[in-house]
């Protein structure tokens, strides 16, 4: 069975992220918001906007 390094990257950012979020959860809601929405949306990237 062949490693498809993309995808395998992919599965452990966003099991980090499901930990992170868990262990240290973001004071400010909107923040929070977009972290937890990282790991429900595939197609989004590791950027989190902090303006306004």
């Amino acid at each position: 069975m062949a490693l498809n390094p993309t995808i395998y990257t992919e599965k452990v950012v966003r099991s980090f992220l499901r930990f992170q979020l868990a262990a240290y959860p973001f004071a400010d809601e909107g923040i929070y918001a977009q972290c937890a929405g990282f790991s429900h949306n595939q197609g989004s990237g590791p950027c989190l906007l902090f303006c306004d």
